[in-house]
């Protein structure tokens, strides 16, 4: 039931008017599951994760991503969330051995928590 609203709630901000106007939307803070989730699905339709950010709720993690159009001269796009330093330093060499440029970076460290997010521009 908590995934049905979570995902119902990401649907009513994707197709709100105000979000037409905008061209940008956004997840709002998921845990790693629930945002998972919003990719796997493909909720975002054309658009490209412009900015990925990860927070402490109540003492947990969760993650949000805000969505806007490509930017011109790229083609396409890939993102991943909750890396250690390790798994991002591999994650970012793999992308850049492909042609990729990492585009934002965010490393969450606090409360014991660590987790780097990144987007990558191709």
């Amino acid at each position: 039931m908590k995934r049905f609203f979570a995902t119902l709630a990401v649907v009513l901000a994707i197709l709100s008017p105000a979000t037409a106007h905008a061209q940008q939307t956004s997840t709002g803070w998921l845990p790693h599951h629930d945002y998972q989730y919003f990719f796997d699905e493909g909720f975002y339709g054309t658009l490209a994760p412009i900015h990925v950010e990860a927070g402490l709720v109540y003492g947990h993690v969760h993650f949000n991503a805000v969505f806007g159009p490509m930017p011109y001269g790229f083609s396409g796009w890939a993102t991943h969330h909750g890396m250690t330093d390790a798994a991002f330093a591999q994650r970012n060499q793999q992308y850049l051995s492909q042609g990729y440029t990492l585009v934002h970076h965010q490393r969450l460290n606090t409360d014991g928590h660590l987790a780097n997010q990144g987007i990558w521009y191709r």
